[in-house]
C-alpha cells in the first residue's frame, strides 16, 4: 500500500477530508504571515508523496520547492503524484537539502514517528535550516482526549489487537494519559515509530520550545475551536533570535 492509498485516497471519505483539510489549514494560515507575492525557499522534509506541494501552489504565487523524504519509494511516488517546475526538487538524499537556509520548512506528521535521540538531530538540523526570519511549521496528529476515543475506536474497526487498537491504549490515551511503550512498534532499524498511539503533542511543544519560540498551536479541521476537537496540531515555530 503506498502513501496516499494510507492517507488522501484512503477508503474512509472521513479520513481523506481530514487528511486534506490539514494542508489546506496551514496553507491558509501562512497566507497571513507571509506576502503571497514574495519568493519563498521552501523545503519539505518528510514529503511523503508530496501532496502538500499542490496547496502552495493555490497559495503562493512565486517559491522554490525541495521535497525530502529518506524514503525511495515515497519520492518515486511523489514524482508521478505533483508536476513540479523546474526549479523545484524531489529527493531522498540528505545532503542536497543542506547547502541552504529556507524561509519556510514544513515537518508535516514526521516527529510523531521518531525516537527521542532521532528527533533531537532532525530538530537540529531544520534549527540549522530555518532562514534567520523563517517559520518552521510543525504538524502532528491528536491523540488524547476525546479524538483518541475516536481514532481508537476507528482502528479497532480495522485491526483490533494491534498496538493502537486494544482497550487498554484507546481508554489511557482518551484519559490523556497514552501508553509509553511505543518503542513495540519500532522498524527492525530502530529509526521509526509505525504507532501514532502514545504519541503526546504536549511532551512535544516542550521539546520545540527548547529549540524554536513556539506560536500558541491551533488545530485542524476546527481551527477556531479548542484542541481537543481537533485531529491535528499545527505549530508555527521561529528562530530564537526572532519574536514569535
Amino acid at each position: 500500500m503506498n502513501y496516499s492509498e494510507l492517507t488522501f485516497k484512503d477508503r474512509n471519505p472521513i479520513k481523506r477530508y481530514l487528511q486534506r483539510q490539514r494542508l489546506k489549514e496551514v496553507a491558509k494560515k501562512l497566507t497571513q504571515t507571509f506576502d503571497t507575492q514574495s519568493h519563498l525557499r521552501i523545503l519539505d522534509f518528510g514529503c511523503g508523496n508530496a501532496e502538500l506541494y499542490k496547496y502552495l501552489k493555490e497559495s503562493f504565487s512565486s517559491f522554490t520547492y525541495v521535497g525530502f523524504d529518506p524514503s525511495e519509494k515515497y519520492i518515486a511516488e511523489a514524482k508521478t503524484n505533483v508536476n513540479l517546475t523546474p526549479q523545484d526538487t524531489l529527493t531522498c538524499d540528505k545532503e542536497e537539502v543542506l547547502s541552504q537556509h529556507y524561509d519556510l520548512i514544513f515537518c508535516l506528521e514526521v516527529f510523531e514517528h521518531l525516537p527521542d535521540e532521532i528527533m533531537a538531530v532532525e530538530l537540529s538540523t531544520v534549527q540549522r535550516l530555518l532562514s534567520p526570519r523563517g517559520v518552521l511549521v510543525v504538524a502532528v496528529p491528536n491523540e488524547l482526549y476525546l479524538v483518541a476515543l475516536i481514532r481508537g475506536l476507528f482502528r479497532m474497526t480495522r485491526r483490533w489487537g494491534a498496538y493502537d487498537a486494544t482497550p487498554k491504549n484507546v481508554l489511557l490515551s482518551t484519559l490523556g494519559t497514552p501508553p509509553t511503550d511505543r518503542h513495540k512498534t519500532l522498524n527492525k532499524a530502530g529509526n521509526y515509530i509505525w504507532a501514532h498511539m502514545g504519541f503526546d503533542y504536549r511532551v512535544l511543544t516542550k521539546t520545540l520550545q527548547n529549540y524554536f519560540h513556539v506560536a500558541a498551536p491551533f488545530g485542524s479541521p476546527f481551527p477556531h475551536f479548542p484542541l481537543f476537537v481537533n485531529t491535528e496540531i499545527n505549530l508555527f515555530c521561529r528562530q530564537k533570535s526572532q519574536k514569535s
